[in-house]
């Protein structure tokens, strides 16, 4: 199945809580679903709770761990 991965969503201080990063999700997901794609993914950092908070309002659900190793 195709599939979208969704690498950074950024919306101005002054412009949050106004729908801004909701259009941008919803636009980036139909013009997926437009292009056959049937799942979108994102990943977010451990501690932005925030950004989880909104991603959750948006449906989105944990689906994994994502590993990463400094070297």
């Amino acid at each position: 199945a195709h599939y979208v991965v969704i690498e950074d969503i950024a919306v101005a201080p002054a412009s949050r809580s106004r729908g801004v990063g909701r259009a941008m999700v919803a636009f980036i997901e139909a013009s997926a679903r437009d292009e056959g794609a049937a799942w979108a993914f994102l990943e977010s950092g451990l501690d932005n709770e925030t950004a989880h908070d909104f991603f959750e309002r948006q449906a989105y659900r944990p689906l994994s761990k994502v590993f990463g190793k400094r070297l």
